[in-house]
């Protein structure tokens, strides 16, 4: 198990020593984009649907109230 984490260590600092720290932010900052981008698309779709919902009761309390 030492072995593992004394690899793990000498990985990160030689990612950090090479500048692939960089190259690190830039993937973690494009993947909080992709999280922002569908936690947009998930609120939209679920407004989306909340307003069809709303029309569809709409049109069947029109539909109802029509035909007393």
């Amino acid at each position: 198990m030492k072995k593992y984490l004394s690899l793990f260590l000498c990985l990160v600092c030689l990612m950090l020593m090479t500048g692939c720290s960089n190259t690190c932010r830039d993937l973690a900052y494009d993947t909080d984009i992709v999280i922002e981008n569908l936690v947009e698309a998930k609120d939209n779709f679920f407004d989306s649907l909340a307003e069809a919902t709303d029309n569809i009761f709409r049109s069947l309390a029109n539909f109802f109230h029509g035909s007393d």
